[in-house]
């Protein structure tokens, strides 16, 4: 009997990301959905994938222009 190997899956989860403006510098920064899930670190506040720690604009305000950095 020959068994054939099952190709290798990832079993890292595809990460996806949220965008969200920024009160400080108005910009749209991108954070990862798990991170907004869990209701921010200090304060409400959230890391975005450019390194900066933001705080969000209320969601029904307008998105603001993309961060350079966040890509």
């Amino acid at each position: 009997m020959r068994r054939e190997r099952a190709a290798a899956t990832s079993a890292t989860p595809r990460r996806t990301w949220s965008l969200v403006t920024c009160v400080e510098d108005g910009h749209s920064h991108a954070v990862a959905d798990p991170v907004l899930a869990e209701g921010g670190v200090d304060s409400g506040r959230f890391p975005a994938r450019c390194g900066r720690l933001i705080a969000p604009v209320a969601l029904s305000a307008p998105e603001g222009p993309p961060c350079p950095l966040c890509g």
